[in-house]
């Protein structure tokens, strides 16, 4: 299995979750490392980026990560021109970006310490809002709303054969917590399911919470596929990320009994905040889909209009 993407899916009977939550962790523990090799190869998100940027995206994750806590030196120059296959030079340009960032502080004869603006990112309620996209957002976090409209079919990227309902509400936001963006949100919702949301309600909540709290078509599938990709210059002006910086990219796809998308998103993470952390109690498989029909059983159910583009 390529460590750079892992696909899983939930449904009532299998629930893989506690076995992608160890292999998660093994990824996590090896992400930094990937992308940087991944970088350095080069890909279609980091063309025409220099290499120097590539690298000081990859040493600004790893800091802001917590590999190195602060006032610590970072390894000597050498060390990492060997580690990224490039010229000293390259290193010496990428750490005076890290310096302009206030990353890190450089003496001459003290070496390149860690500096105190270069904490990590990641919150414990942030690291919930992450893992439980269905969980209420408190009052620090907020919602930058990009699009907000009605569409005939998914995007390109999200449709990979499903069957679709007649219409979807298209939502294009970035999520952000203490005034800093962590996430950026493409999703489609179908029309009558966002129609019961109460008005203005995705420019405050996750659209699964809402999703949770006011629909009624049941859920009978659900699927995820994480993958590490790199970030556009569009997406590095949204989360105020470096270009090429490495981003978790999750795609998710929930359907009715029928096969019928009823919700689709792509969500882009920061790879310095993002932490995919799954907990269950004893041997339970039940995944966080299992949980949210659970909470539904017993409902009343819809079937929305399916699209003429349905089974094709």
């Amino acid at each position: 299995m390529s460590i750079y993407g892992i696909t899983y899916i939930l449904n009532r009977q299998t629930a893989l979750s506690n076995t992608i939550a160890a292999i998660w962790k093994i990824i996590r523990n090896t992400m930094s490392k990937a992308a940087e090799l991944h970088m350095m190869r080069g890909s279609a998100e980091s063309e025409g980026v220099p290499l120097y940027l590539r690298v000081a995206a990859s040493l600004r994750t790893r800091i802001l990560q917590g590999e190195w806590k602060v006032g610590e030196h970072l390894p000597a120059f050498e060390e990492l021109a060997r580690t990224y296959g490039v010229a000293m030079n390259t290193i010496r340009t990428s750490v005076k970006v890290l310096s302009s960032q206030r990353l890190v502080t450089s003496a001459r004869g003290l070496g390149t310490r860690i500096s105190a603006d270069a904490a990590p990112l990641l919150h414990p309620e942030l690291k919930v809002a992450i893992n439980t996209p269905q969980s209420r957002l408190s009052p620090e976090h907020s919602i930058t709303m990009l699009v907000n409209r009605d569409v005939k079919t998914l995007s390109d990227d999200l449709d990979i054969g499903y069957a679709q309902a007649a219409r979807y509400r298209h939502i294009h936001k970035v999520h952000n917590f203490r005034g800093v963006p962590y996430d950026i949100v493409t999703a489609y919702i179908e029309k009558s399911e966002f129609d019961r949301f109460p008005k203005g309600a995705a420019n405050s909540q996750t659209l699964m919470r809402l999703l949770q709290e006011q629909g009624k078509t049941e859920i009978a599938s659900s699927r995820q596929e994480l993958t590490i990709t790199h970030a556009d210059p569009e997406a590095a002006s949204l989360l105020q990320y470096p270009l090429a910086a490495p981003l978790a990219k999750v795609r998710h796809w929930r359907l009715d009994s029928r096969g019928v998308v009823i919700y689709a998103s792509i969500v882009l993470y920061r790879s310095d905040i993002f932490v995919w952390d799954i907990t269950r109690k004893g041997m339970s498989d039940q995944g966080p889909d299992d949980e949210v029909m659970a909470r539904r059983a017993g409902g009343s159910r819809s079937k929305p209009e399916i699209s003429k583009k349905a089974g094709k």
